[in-house]
């Protein structure tokens, strides 16, 4: 089969964007008066800039000297598009991530809300957040959401291998599943500091839009893409009360309240 693409091309795992949240148009007019605020302050500068040195050159009776403003503008130059290429990058990673994880966030709403479950998201943490949390009849679970970028015209997919994950035969500069059980011990330290109830919470990593092939038996994290991962949900051996899930989301959302 002939696919028309350039070599080495990625592209995002996300097929379906996510829909709009709420307050997102807000949010991206937020950036832009930023945006605005950041060129008029940059405008000004070089414009003081300018007429200090201007000052210094009548008060010194000194010549501008060319070839120093030219060397200075070079690496200016240089320096700016480094900084400018990174930014691009680093850009779209972010908002790649973010549209797995609002992808991600909204198959779990509209599949486990009307099952009784609630679905938190953005728990921020000590240095790290909590993508996703679901508390429902079946447990709780700390779930990590990881949207790495897809080649082009060939088959790629999640495997394990020697004790961690390899996304497209390559191992993430981060383990997930380590990742993951750091974030499902952090919450389980944070119900039992304000519920004193000692709560079970499973580890889950979610690699949505990406084949995901099953991992060990022996495993205590779940490695799946977003759609099975609801019925892993469903299927949880764990058991909660519904006092008890009262109380962990009331806590949850004390917490949460704490933070902002």
């Amino acid at each position: 089969m002939a696919y028309d693409h350039k070599p080495g091309e990625r592209r995002s795992p996300i097929k379906q964007k996510p829909l709009p949240g709420a307050g997102d148009s807000l949010r991206r007019e937020i950036v832009d008066s930023t945006d605005d605020t950041m060129a008029y302050l940059i405008v000004a500068a070089l414009l003081v800039a300018l007429a200090v040195m201007h000052w210094i050159w009548i008060l010194t009776k000194s010549a501008p000297s060319p070839w120093l403003f030219t060397l200075f503008a070079l690496v200016a130059a240089v320096l700016c598009a480094v900084k400018i290429v990174r930014f691009r990058r680093r850009a779209k990673r972010l908002i790649q991530a973010r549209e797995g994880e609002r992808a991600v966030a909204q198959h779990l709403e509209s599949e486990l809300r009307r099952e009784g479950y609630e679905v938190f998201h953005d728990i921020p943490g000590s240095g790290f957040n909590v993508d996703h949390l679901v508390v429902g009849p079946t447990g709780v679970f700390a779930i990590e959401t990881k949207t790495y970028s897809k080649p082009v015209g060939r088959e790629s997919r999640v495997a394990w291998g020697g004790g961690g994950v390899l996304v497209d035969g390559r191992r993430p500069s981060r383990c997930p599943v380590r990742q993951a059980r750091a974030t499902a011990q952090w919450v389980r330290g944070l119900l039992a500091e304000t519920t004193g109830k000692p709560i079970a919470v499973q580890p889950v990593v979610i690699f949505p839009g990406w084949f995901v092939e099953p991992m060990p038996r022996d495993c205590d994290v779940w490695v799946l893409n977003e759609k099975p991962a609801v019925t892993f949900i469903r299927n949880g051996r764990g058991h909660l009360d519904e006092t008890t899930r009262a109380q962990v989301c009331g806590q949850i959302r004390q917490y949460l309240s704490r933070q902002s």
